[in-house]
């Protein structure tokens, strides 16, 4: 299993114009770019100035958003993670029955609870906040503990608790941490 998986690698920044400002085309700073890194070996980048050299280890930092494709640290897509905890926040699966029947008194122990989920600007904040976590603990990639510890000071403000939750003395840490207990860790 390599420790770094590159896949598709995509970094576009969009070129503004005009008065109102619009997108009028995109320079391609990275384009379509795949490799792996076993352990205990050493990459380098090679290539003309203006290739994206720079670019590219800004994005595998998290410094550069990427515009699409994946970056795999240690077998670990820790954005799926941050993305389904956030979703999961949402009672619309099962209100819309997107669950299937052995999920539902799973979710409905949870979901019962919560009457607004948290937007999907959330994951955003999520995934800066982890960062921050993993820096603070000395590491360039986010874990899944790091999702844990971000959670509740990300989410308890984002999600609007149902009557029946403040009937029965929940709070939004105690709903966030049975989403937690309820997604699937990768």
């Amino acid at each position: 299993m390599a420790l770094l998986e590159v896949q598709d690698l995509k970094v576009h920044y969009p070129i503004k114009g005009g008065i109102l400002g619009r997108t009028m085309g995109y320079v391609k700073a990275v384009d379509g770019i795949t490799f792996e890194v076993n352990e205990r070996e050493t990459v380098g980048l090679i290539g003309e100035s203006g290739s994206g050299k720079s670019t590219t280890g800004k994005a595998i930092l998290g410094l550069v958003p990427i515009t699409s494709g994946k970056i795999i640290f240690n077998g670990e897509d820790i954005t799926k993670y941050i993305v389904t905890v956030v979703t999961a926040t949402r009672p619309a699966p099962l209100l819309r029955g997107e669950l299937t029947e052995s999920a539902i008194p799973k979710a409905e122990g949870v979901y019962r609870y919560v009457s607004f989920g948290a937007s999907p600007r959330a994951s955003i904040a999520l995934y800066k906040c982890c960062r921050i976590f993993a820096m603070f603990r000395g590491r360039t990639y986010v874990t899944p503990e790091d999702v844990k510890a971000a959670a509740l000071p990300v989410l308890r403000h984002r999600i609007v608790l149902s009557y029946e939750a403040e009937a029965e003395g929940m709070d939004a840490d105690a709903v966030i941490t049975r989403i937690l207990n309820h997604v699937p860790v990768p």
